[in-house]
C-alpha cells in the first residue's frame, strides 16, 4: 500500500475501531505493512506511537463521557479497557493532569486529543542526497537489544550512549595496541559501532530489535554478540551531514514525510532499516557524515 495512504488508513481504522483495536500488530496487518515500518514511520510523522494514539484517544473520549453523562467512573473505566478503577485513574491523571472526579466536577479542563489528519507539504526544488544500489546479502555482527516501540526513540539512544561510553575510543583509534582475541580487539577490527540496524524480528510484542554492529566476514564471534544476515535487496541510501542526533532526525523526517510519499516507482521492502556512521570525526561535529539505508521494492502496477 502507498505509504501515506497506509498512514491515513491506519488512523481511519483505529478511529473506527477505537474501543476494540488490540494493538499495533492488528493495525499493521490491516494495512499490510511491516509493524516495524508502520510504527517507526507513524511515530516520526505524528510524534506518538500507534499504542499511544489509541490510548490517548480513549482517555480523551472517556473524559468527554465524564463531563456529559452521569455514568459511574468505574463503568467508564471498564468500557475503555481498564481492569481496575485504580489503573484507569492513574492513566487518566498522567494524560489529563487531573483526576476523573476533577474533570467531572469541571474543576479542571480535559486535555484535547482529536483524530489526527496527516498532510504532506510538497517542497518543489529540493534535492535529497541519496542513491539507489542493488546489494547481495551481507552479514553484520554486534550487540543486540529488544525495545518497545512506545519508548524506542529514547531507549535506543540510551543503548548507544552506554555502548559509546565503553568503546567509542576504539572506533577512532589509529593503531590501538590491543590483545588478540580480546573484546576490544574484536570491536576495533569489526568496527562495531559504525552501523545500527532495526528489525521487526523480535520476541517482544509491540517491539523491535536493534543491533549496534560492524561488518562480519566470518570467524569466531565473541560471547554476547550476534550475527545478522541482511538479505539482498535494492537499497535507498540517504546521506546527511550535521551533528547527531539532529541530523539523523531531520533526515528521517525527509524520508518519511517527503521521499516515500512522493516516490512513484518504489515502496518499502524487506524487514530492516540500517544506519551507518562515519568512523572519523565527532558525532556532534557540524559536518559529521551519516547514512540511512532503506530496502525497496518496485510498486505493483494494478491493471484494471
Amino acid at each position: 500500500m502507498e505509504w501515506m495512504i497506509a498512514i491515513r488508513e491506519s488512523i481511519r481504522y483505529m478511529e473506527e475501531n477505537i474501543m476494540t483495536v488490540t494493538g499495533p500488530e492488528e493495525v499493521a496487518d490491516h494495512v499490510n505493512i511491516s509493524e516495524m515500518y508502520l510504527q517507526r514511520g507513524f511515530q516520526i510523522l505524528t510524534g506518538c506511537s500507534l499504542g499511544e494514539y489509541v490510548r490517548n484517544r480513549r482517555l480523551y473520549l472517556a473524559a468527554m463521557e465524564l463531563v456529559s453523562t452521569d455514568e459511574k467512573i468505574i463503568d467508564i473505566a471498564y468500557r475503555y479497557g481498564y481492569e481496575t478503577p485504580e489503573s484507569f485513574t492513574k492513566a487518566f491523571g498522567r494524560f489529563h493532569d487531573a483526576s476523573p472526579s476533577q474533570i467531572r466536577k469541571k474543576e479542571k479542563a480535559p486535555k484535547i486529543f482529536l483524530p489526527m489528519r496527516v498532510t504532506i507539504e510538497v517542497k518543489g526544488g529540493n534535492t535529497i542526497d541519496m542513491k539507489l544500489e542493488e546489494l547481495e546479502s551481507f552479514e553484520l555482527v554486534g550487540f543486540a537489544g529488544d525495545f518497545m516501540f512506545e519508548t524506542h526513540l529514547t531507549d535506543i539512544p540510551k543503548f548507544w550512549d552506554e555502548y559509546l561510553k565503553k568503546y567509542e575510543k576504539l572506533l577512532k583509534a589509529e593503531d590501538p595496541s590491543l590483545a588478540s582475541g580480546s573484546t576490544e580487539r574484536f570491536i576495533y577490527d569489526k568496527g562495531i559501532g559504525n552501523i545500527g540496524v532495526f528489525t521487526d524480528v523480535c520476541e517482544v510484542n509491540g517491539g523491535c530489535r536493534y543491533l549496534i554492529a560492524g561488518e562480519y566476514e566470518g570467524g569466531e564471534v565473541l560471547k554476547g554478540m550476534e550475527v545478522w544476515k541482511i538479505p539482498g535487496s535494492l537499497w535507498a541510501k540517504f546521506f546527511c551531514a550535521g551533528p547527531l542526533p539532529t541530523a539523523m532526525n531531520n533526515l528521517n523526517r525527509v524520508i518519511w514525510f517527503e521521499w516515500l510519499p512522493e516516490n512513484p516507482e518504489y515502496e518499502l521492502g524487506g524487514s530492516c532499516i540500517i544506519e551507518r556512521y562515519n568512523r572519523q570525526g565527532r558525532r556532534d561535529d557540524i559536518d559529521y557524515r551519516c547514512e540511512i539505508w532503506i530496502p525497496l521494492k518496485k510498486r505493483q502496477v494494478i491493471i484494471s
